[in-house]
């Protein structure tokens, strides 16, 4: 019995380590009491391995760092809302909407969550649009 079960978690080793590899991380999360939601804790490393090999990290308020950088200042900005297409989750953070605003000098923060309906979305404009210095704009 022993030998079988030494052979069955010595054969797990080589899976966890296809799957640490080769597979996206998990994301470490925590309740934000403000939003009402859980985010990932600032400074966690995402690792997306869908169709290319995306890393980024988080930043405060669950949002990627680049997105947190520009949520935080005090100029004016536009908050873009929406699932998957501004979570952007295989695209790399420069490559976003987001950041092709913000260098067409129009400051966007993109706050993706995917999954969210518009009624999730519209609930959370009132959170950031309070939290964040300086909304002039929110687009869905």
């Amino acid at each position: 019995m022993s030998k079988v079960l030494l052979s069955f978690l010595l054969s797990l080793i080589p899976v966890w380590f296809l799957g640490a590899v080769f597979l996206t991380s998990p994301t470490v999360c925590h309740w934000n009491e403000a939003l009402g939601l859980p985010v990932p804790v600032v400074g966690t490393i995402k690792q997306v391995r869908d169709e290319n090999w995306n890393r980024f990290s988080y930043g405060k308020l669950g949002l990627e760092v680049s997105d947190s950088q520009r949520a935080f200042t005090t100029e004016p900005k536009v908050l873009i809302f929406g699932d998957s297409y501004i979570e952007a989750d295989m695209v790399k953070p420069q490559e976003k909407v987001q950041a092709y605003l913000s260098k067409m000098g129009i400051p966007a923060v993109g706050i993706g969550i995917s999954g969210n309906s518009c009624v999730e979305y519209h609930h959370l404009m009132g959170i950031y649009n309070r939290m964040l210095p300086n909304v002039t704009m929110n687009v869905l």
